[in-house]
C-alpha cells in the first residue's frame, strides 16, 4: 500500500465519525494541560495504552500513551483542532481488534516522538499495515502540517 501526502484530513475525520480513533502520547498529563481540547476524548476508556521512555525527562522516565475512540459528544471544532494538534499524530478509521498488536514498534515509537518529521522506515513500516479502512500519520509541525494517508481498497 502506497502513501498519498495530503494536507487536510478533516473532512475524511467528519466522514468517520465515532469510527475514528486517534492517539495520544502521554495522555494523562496532556488532558490535564490541555483540558479543553483533550479532556473529554481522554475521560473515555483508552485503548491499547502502552508504556515509553518520555523523550523530555532526563531520566527517561515512562509515560503512559494510548488511542482513543472519538465520541458523539466531540464537537466539529474541536474534531479539527485535534485534526491540527502537533501531539496527535496517527489518526485511524475503523481499526480490526488486532490492529493495535499489529503495530509495528517503529511505527508506535515514531507517533508519541516529538521529532517533526517520520523517516523512511516508519513511512515503510505503516505502508504494510493492514487492518483498517484508511490511516493517517501527521507530520511537519503547525506552520507545515501534512499527513501520509493510507486507504485499504
Amino acid at each position: 500500500m502506497r502513501a498519498t501526502v495530503v494536507f487536510d484530513i478533516y473532512s475524511l475525520m467528519i466522514d468517520a465519525g465515532t469510527n475514528l480513533v486517534v492517539s495520544v502520547p502521554d495522555y494523562k498529563f496532556l488532558s490535564g494541560w490541555i483540558p479543553g481540547l483533550l479532556g473529554e476524548l481522554c475521560k473515555a476508556t483508552p485503548i491499547a495504552p502502552f508504556l515509553h521512555p518520555d523523550e523530555d525527562r532526563s531520566n527517561k522516565e515512562h509515560v503512559e500513551s494510548a488511542y482513543f475512540r472519538i465520541s458523539p459528544s466531540i464537537s466539529a471544532i474541536t474534531l479539527e483542532s485535534l485534526s491540527r494538534f502537533m501531539s496527535i499524530r496517527l489518526f485511524v478509521c475503523e481499526p480490526q481488534q488486532d490492529f493495535f498488536e499489529k503495530m509495528p514498534s517503529v511505527v508506535q515509537q515514531a507517533i508519541v516522538s516529538r521529532d517533526n518529521e517520520f523517516d523512511e522506515d516508519v513511512i515503510l513500516a505503516a505502508s504494510s499495515m493492514s487492518g483498517f479502512k484508511w490511516m493517517a500519520l501527521r507530520d511537519g509541525d503547525d506552520g507545515d502540517a501534512y499527513y501520509y494517508l493510507f486507504e485499504n481498497e
